[in-house]
């Protein structure tokens, strides 16, 4: 009789949701004969999310596989996966961390000090997106010396990576 046993020997994780966690696996035959197994890898709650074969292995040889979860957004959390044999079963605690949603953040890059009535203001600012997903958004100028009220928008929202930034020029006239 043949007996498969398996050890996780690492993993990439944490991982951020949306990414691939990897998994590697050593499987030993442990029985007497030579045969081959199905290993699978389930995820926290216990769906099998790949699955992969040892091909032939003798008495006491082991190889070494590389299971892999394509985690959604919405996995994040910490849990419990499970790389199973007909004959064993490993686990091991892993995390998924949860993305930021789009977070972006305005600074002022050039403005003028003073302003004369009639003349056209020009500002300049840096857009960058600090949160881990992408977004869109559309960038106003406000008027708060005045009456209030909005200026100038970019006239296209802004999409941004996470960590990217942009610098449209917005004006208004005085």
């Amino acid at each position: 009789l043949s007996g498969f046993r398996v050890d996780i020997t690492d993993t990439n994780a944490p991982i951020d949701e949306g990414d691939q966690l990897t998994v590697d696996v050593d499987v030993t035959n442990n029985g007497g004969e030579a045969d081959s197994e199905t290993i699978n890898l389930t995820n926290f709650d216990g769906t099998q999310v790949d699955a992969d074969g040892t091909g032939t292995l003798d008495p006491d040889e082991t190889t070494s596989l590389a299971l892999t979860w394509n985690t959604d957004v919405g996995d994040a959390g910490t849990g419990q996966i499970a790389v199973n044999s007909p004959d064993d079963t490993a686990t091991q605690s892993v995390t998924i961390e949860e993305l930021t949603p789009p977070d972006f953040t305005v600074d002022i890059e050039r403005a003028p000090a003073e302003v004369t009535a009639g003349d056209t203001v020009e500002v300049e600012a840096n857009i960058t997106n600090v949160g881990d997903q992408q977004g869109s958004q559309t960038i106003t100028l406000n008027e708060t010396g005045f009456d209030g009220g909005t200026v100038d928008s970019t006239a296209n929202p802004v999409t941004l990576a996470s960590g990217e930034s942009a610098t449209p020029n917005l004006t208004f006239p005085t």
